[in-house]
């Protein structure tokens, strides 16, 4: 039954070679872009998963329309959002697009 299943639809495809050809590139481009959004939002989802407080951590950066998304906060923010947002227990600011340049409380680090 299953060969008879198979010969029929061998049989339908080189028939009908443009609409099996283009079905095919619609199943490759579905795929393809099931992919990669899979790939990106298991992306999105790692960073800080090593945390032992992992989700109550969160990143504030800027989105621009010429270089995209930037984790590079304005330096008066991290103080103001500790001050006026109780749900802010602490802060830090982020700068450049390089390597990141951290600092809190007066102490800078270099993020490579």
């Amino acid at each position: 039954m299953l060969k008879n299943y198979i010969k029929i639809a061998w049989r339908n495809f080189t028939q009908n070679k443009s609409y099996t050809a283009i079905n095919i590139l619609g199943l490759a481009v579905a795929m393809a872009c099931c992919i990669l959004i899979s790939l990106y939002a298991k992306e999105e989802l790692s960073f800080d998963d090593f945390h032992e407080n992992a989700d109550r951590i969160v990143s504030v950066g800027l989105e621009s329309g010429f270089f995209g998304r930037v984790l590079s906060t304005p330096h008066p923010l991290a103080d103001a959002m500790v001050e006026e947002m109780p749900a802010v227990e602490q802060a830090i600011r982020t700068t450049g697009t390089g390597p990141f340049k951290l600092s809190k409380e007066g102490r800078n680090f270099t993020e490579i």
